[in-house]
């Protein structure tokens, strides 16, 4: 993903997660260099990860790391 041409983070399908990972098949990572904050999480759908990092990407502090779920 990238905001005003630099890369913001990613999101991604997972074809060959653990077992305790399946129902969680979609991963999105926020790495936003530029402001010093990363995150990540897993979500059951591409629209639930696209709307997490988008929470994350407008709330996230500067210069913090997070981990969701």
């Amino acid at each position: 993903m990238t905001y005003r041409g630099r890369r913001v983070g990613r999101i991604s399908f997972n074809h060959k997660p653990y077992a305790n990972e399946m129902r969680l098949r979609w991963r999105w990572f926020l790495n936003d260099t530029q402001r010093n904050r990363m995150a990540d999480g897993r979500t059951a759908t591409r629209e639930e990860a696209m709307a997490a990092f988008r929470h994350q990407f407008d709330t996230l502090p500067d210069d913090t790391i997070a981990k969701t779920g």
